[in-house]
């Protein structure tokens, strides 16, 4: 050991031996606290798999037992109350009886058992304690499960019950809803000679419709979806760690040559040390930071703005059920047959029955009605068709924004992208009765992204559907506008304006924010994103209220050329 050296005094204080330590292994303990680092965004990009795994295989889940739900439904109502007035039979053991077709139960067990086969590996069955004789051996309540199922739904039938739990050597998610007694079968369940149960009535739980989702699908396509974040992370932490070990050498090295030339500068190079130290931990914690929120900004505005579109999905759907249900066609069928009935002697029946004389006429005004309800059902099919195509851009487009910072560019009118948007929610705006009002301008095609700017005017006229839905006292009114932008040549804004509640002037700086809301239910992240995306195009948002119960007015404000 050199003489000359001081001696490591480790017994004087703890925190002496710490600061030796940080001094002599810095390289050691930064990396050490990198890594810890690291690995903590790994857990927590691991926890957000696992969440985003079992959501996903709910909503699966959930869609496919209402898909079963509807199916059976529209099998009842639309085939079964048919042909049963034909003397077609409707049994379960349909396939010995030539001409029969099975029972809607027995159709809706056999397309639960093919849901099997699909890429999920899902299934569903139908099981309650109450089994006909010949479905004993597999529709009863055989394990824990069906049986807390049973116990739950008779409680709680509006509450789906569900566990994820290992079944046949793997990890699935059991999914399952109250199968409620409907008006229509009740008296087929209270007649029929094999029901083990006589007294049913409207609304009692006749069984568990229930969906097996394997999570392995789940799994694999999720981590699918997040591989390229891990690889990220990974890339991030190794260049990190040598730019952490090149920083912290040189600081050594310089600090040692600043020692040997000037001891009274000493101070002066450790303070400075530490503030390097400081301003490399806050860069780390922004970055890390930074990260976090991008990818939750990205995950939430798909989200939200899908969710804003599906309403509308929602309802073109079911106005096409509703025109189908309701369609005249039956009213043909009669009228054909009444021909039919009359094939001997049509051209008599045709010009001296009083009845046949009106068929003309009717099958005139018959035809004219149905080319109405063809129109109808092809207009909201081609509505339905476009807002299918849009949540696909708006996934597309929030993948855009993920990856760089700019989109597709190309020439589109003002007044097109504001009816389209509009034309999302009309659908809601018609059945809440709020009225919307054009007003505007003469202006040139923008150069810009499509479908950001869709996803914008898209979230601003559903928030101000909700505002103006809020305020009470007066109807709800939307006042849609497209104008210059005085005093900014070259500059187009696009304005939704609503009579309803209002913002507080305290809010108003902060509606842009990331988080914050005013909806109960809200989430704060729509017009966060919306902002992002404008930003993102090269415009700008702005809000104006005179405060609460005045309404509000947000503008996007765009660059005619890109």
């Amino acid at each position: 050991m050199d003489m000359n050296q001081e001696p490591i005094q480790t017994s004087s204080s703890p925190w002496a031996w710490v600061r030796h330590i940080l001094h002599e292994r810095t390289i050691l303990v930064l990396s050490i606290l990198f890594l810890t680092g690291i690995a903590l965004v790994l857990w927590d990009l691991e926890k957000l798999s696992s969440d985003l795994n079992q959501k996903a295989a709910l909503e699966s889940a959930a869609q496919s037992v209402n898909t079963l739900r509807e199916f059976r439904t529209l099998y009842s109502s639309q085939v079964v109350a048919r042909v049963r007035s034909t003397g077609v039979e409707v049994v379960h053991d349909y396939t010995k009886k030539p001409g029969a077709i099975p029972l809607p139960a027995t159709l809706g067990m056999m397309l639960g058992e093919k849901m099997g086969l699909g890429a999920s590996g899902g299934k569903a069955r139908l099981y309650s304690p109450f089994p006909f004789p010949w479905r004993r051996g597999t529709g009863g309540l055989q394990d824990d499960f069906s049986r807390d199922a049973w116990s739950s739904l008779s409680q709680n039938p509006s509450t789906p019950f569900y566990r994820f739990e290992d079944m046949e050597g793997q990890w699935v998610l059991r999914y399952a809803e109250a199968d409620l007694m409907r008006p229509s079968c009740v008296s087929c369940h209270n007649t029929h000679p094999d029901s083990p149960k006589h007294d049913w009535k409207t609304g009692d739980l006749r069984g568990v419709l229930e969906y097996v989702q394997p999570m392995s699908a789940v799994i694999a396509r999720t981590r699918e979806e997040l591989q390229g974040s891990f690889l990220l992370v990974g890339i991030l932490a190794v260049m990190g760690l040598g730019a952490f070990s090149l920083a912290v050498t040189e600081l050594r090295q310089a600090s040692q040559e600043v020692k040997r030339r000037a001891v009274a500068l000493e101070h002066e190079m450790a303070k400075r040390e530490k503030a390097e130290a400081e301003r490399e931990q806050l860069n780390q914690e922004l970055i890390y930071a930074s990260r976090r929120a991008g990818m939750a900004e990205v995950a939430t505005g798909v989200l939200h703005n899908v969710g804003n579109i599906l309403n509308s999905v929602s309802v073109s759907a079911g106005l096409i059920r509703k025109l189908v249900q309701e369609s005249s066609v039956e009213k043909l069928q009669r009228t054909a047959a009444m021909l039919h009935e009359h094939r001997p002697d049509v051209g008599a029946y045709l010009t001296h029955d009083l009845k046949g004389q009106k068929i003309p006429e009717y099958l005139t005004l018959l035809g004219e009605h149905l080319s109405q309800e063809h129109g109808a059902v092809a207009k909201e099919a081609q509505e339905l068709a476009m807002n299918i195509e849009h949540i696909n851009q708006v996934i597309q487009a929030q993948q855009t924004i993920a990856r760089s910072s700019g989109g597709h560019q190309e020439p589109v009118a003002a007044e097109d992208l504001m009816e389209q948007a509009l034309l999302v929610n009309m659908a809601s705006l018609d059945r809440h009765q709020i009225d919307v009002i054009r007003e505007y301008e003469e202006v040139p095609q923008l150069i810009t992204d499509r479908h950001q700017v869709l996803q914008i005017l898209v979230n601003f006229i559903s928030n101000a559907k909700y505002a103006a839905l809020a305020q009470e006292g007066e109807p709800g009114r939307l006042t849609l506008r497209i104008s210059w932008v005085k005093g900014k040549e070259g500059m187009v804004q696009l304005q939704v304006q609503d009579n309803g509640l209002g913002i507080k002037p305290e809010h108003l700086t902060q509606i842009f924010a990331q988080g914050f809301t005013t909806k109960k239910k809200g989430h704060g992240f729509g017009l966060h994103m919306a902002a992002l995306s404008a930003k993102n195009l090269g415009g700008l948002l702005t809000v104006h209220s005179d405060g609460e119960g005045q309404g509000a007015t947000f503008t996007l404000k765009l660059s005619v050329e890109a």
